[in-house]
């Protein structure tokens, strides 16, 4: 059985309770930490260095007295040492970390307890820097760059995936760049302290509340409602509009903004921000499939993911598709094309003549004339391009093509996915593209589009005979 065939584990209920974002912070209490500064723990671990310090954990650089190796000793910080809840997160997030065992997840080494009852973890010891800190150096990464890490996120999230682990924190605070073997964007996902384990309950949880943090929240996650493994790639598609745009899809001024946006609202595609980022169109297709807002619709494995940015990471080394990039961003400053779209297509009567026709623009493109028009006299079709002194051609026009139907409201999909409802702007693509357009009550119809499509594409519905709902196209 293909695992999009299998069903999906889910989590019987979400935890009791709001967790901010768990970026290492200052701690309230630093005799807390330099107690343990010098130590010996359980008769192997010498405590060296504190590190940090995360939402129930007190972490410290540590090494084995007997290796000489060096970990990250998780201590359980004191003020939530005595909450039963907050122990067996705590073991539980040692635990999922230990049986997943994939190369891009950190590896924890052991787990014990200290002298004075409280909890420890030792996991490998990193050196690197968060993916938070790789954003706020470079701002944003080019896209060669972010579709090498996203695809080993998809790897670590497949092997939790396939044994039922579903992280549901994944965010840039939570995830490590180290250099290893060569790459210094070696991929390990942290903080399993909040995952799921398929359908067994954990006795850590109660239904209807929200856990996670807000800017990578799922919809479902923002309802309180149930959730798989969609959920974290929804927050991989969070993470990877990030990595390219350098801001998240959705802000607000407090947390309950977030949520609500991540509830109702449709991201802004890259290339249609204010400031547009223009990344290769298919990367942006696999975003935008993540950030669904149901499930159904979003890919349903990490694996598919993987597969897609397998595809296009090629091109993207090959450079192919940052030079297609590289010219539209010059052709978008020396060129601007205003197109009215016909009231019909041409006739084949006047195909012949419509070829000359445009000879004839090139001749008046060379002489600076302003407009040059076409016009049938019998049917009083007219077609007109209105160029300005510095256009060339509509081929070179990167403006959005805009569908729109009679009657509105149409589905428009691609390739079994969603995108939106008429009138419907669409990136304007470099390839072939066919979209399947549906309205209950109305046959479907095909349109294919390309990179020469005029600005607008106006369709009429026809009226379905038996007035039955159509099934959406597959």
């Amino acid at each position: 059985m293909s695992p999009e065939a299998q069903p999906l584990p889910t989590s019987p209920a979400l935890e009791p309770e709001f967790i901010a974002p768990s970026a290492l912070s200052a701690v309230s209490d630093l005799r807390a930490v330099d107690r343990l500064i010098g130590q010996e723990i359980d008769q192997r671990y010498l405590i060296e260095e504190f590190l940090g310090e995360g939402g129930t954990g007190i972490i410290y650089r540590a090494r084995h007295t007997v290796l000489g190796k060096a970990v990250a000793l998780k201590v359980l910080r004191p003020d939530v040492s005595g909450n039963k809840t907050a122990m067996l997160r705590f073991r539980q997030e040692a635990l999922l970390a230990a049986s997943i065992g994939d190369q891009h997840i950190v590896e924890v080494i052991d787990f014990g307890r200290m002298p004075d009852g409280a909890a420890y973890c030792a996991m490998e010891y990193l050196e690197g820097i968060t993916l938070t800190t790789a954003l706020k150096e470079a701002g944003r990464l080019p896209p060669e760059r972010a579709i090498h890490i996203a695809k080993q996120l998809c790897r670590g999230l497949e092997a939790a995936h396939d044994i039922g682990i579903i992280h549901r924190d994944l965010k840039p605070d939570n995830i490590y760049l180290i250099h290893r073997a060569g790459d210094p964007d070696f991929v390990k996902i942290l903080d399993f302290g909040i995952a799921k384990v398929g359908m067994r309950p954990t006795g850590l949880t109660q239904m209807g509340q929200v856990f996670g943090t807000p800017h990578y929240m799922s919809p479902e996650q923002c309802a309180g409602h149930p959730v798989d493994r969609r959920t974290d790639l929804y927050a991989l598609g969070v993470l990877l509009y990030e990595l390219v745009c350098g801001r998240p899809p959705f802000d607000a001024e407090d947390v309950l903004g977030v949520m609500s946006k991540h509830l109702r609202e449709m991201p802004l595609s890259p290339r249609h921000l204010t400031s547009p980022v223009l990344v290769p169109r298919d990367l942006e297709l696999i975003i935008m499939r993540c950030l669904e807002k149901q499930p159904a619709r979003r890919y349903q494995t990490a694996g598919r993911i993987l597969g897609d940015l397998e595809k296009i990471s090629r091109e993207v080394r090959a450079g192919g598709e940052e030079r297609a990039l590289e010219d539209w961003e010059r052709t978008q400053s020396a060129v601007q094309l205003v197109v009215r779209e016909p009231l019909a297509p041409p006739p084949s009567s006047l195909r012949s003549s419509l070829w000359k026709g445009m000879a004839a623009l090139g001749l008046a493109l060379a002489l600076g004339t302003s407009a040059w028009a076409f016009q049938e006299g019998a049917s009083k079709r007219r077609w007109q391009l209105d160029l300005s002194i510095e256009s060339i051609a509509g081929i070179f026009s990167s403006a959005p093509i805009e569908i729109e139907t009679q009657p509105s409201g149409a589905e428009v999909w691609q390739d079994g996915v969603l995108l939106g409802n008429t009138p419907f702007q669409l990136p304007r693509p470099r390839r072939v593209t066919e979209l399947s357009l549906s309205k209950s009550g109305y046959a479907p119809r095909q349109v294919k589009i390309d990179a020469r499509t005029l600005s607008k594409v106006s369709l009429s519905l026809e009226q379905h005979a038996s007035q039955a709902r159509l099934a959406r196209p597959k």
